[in-house]
């Protein structure tokens, strides 16, 4: 098994620890508040943990609802309220080995679909089965020898 491969099904595998918390919505107001009032805690009191004003916390939690605060910030709140912040980006749906899959079949549609018409127009057109059957054979070739391009158009598929 090759080196990037291996890689890929080690990173899927980490990936999927997390794919039931990428389902997991995130509060309107934002986890920082959303805890913080959960649990009691007043914004003096996270603020004297934090070393920040009531204010200061008050923007901080306007911000995460917002979209707008620094993993830095998130972090440190995280720290003050004795928890821990998890961070991951997710494929959607599917695994990182899917994603590759899915950018190279369309790779090779879009490829054997030119070469398709170039040979329906000198009549060696070939039938559907074996259209399909040569997608599905790139795809796989694709998917082993990806080049620097791979990624450079988006797939249709």
């Amino acid at each position: 098994m090759d080196t990037q491969r291996l890689q890929i099904e080690q990173l899927d595998h980490k990936l999927a620890e997390f794919q039931s918390m990428a389902r997991l919505a995130a509060p309107p107001q934002g986890w920082v508040r959303f805890i913080r009032q959960s649990i009691g805690m007043s914004l003096r009191q996270l603020g004297n943990r934090l070393g920040m004003t009531p204010q200061s916390v008050r923007d901080l939690e306007m911000r995460e609802a917002e979209g707008k605060v620094t993993l830095t910030a998130l972090g440190n709140a995280a720290r003050s309220l004795n928890m821990k912040l998890v961070y991951a980006i997710v494929p959607v749906g599917c695994t990182v080995s899917d994603l590759i899959r899915i950018q190279a079949k369309g790779l090779a549609e879009e490829a054997i679909r030119r070469t398709s018409v170039s040979m329906s127009l000198e009549d060696q057109a070939i039938g559907r089965a074996e259209v399909l059957h040569e997608i599905e054979e790139l795809t796989d070739e694709l998917v082993r020898h990806r080049s620097r391009s791979f990624w450079d158009r988006v797939s249709t598929t």
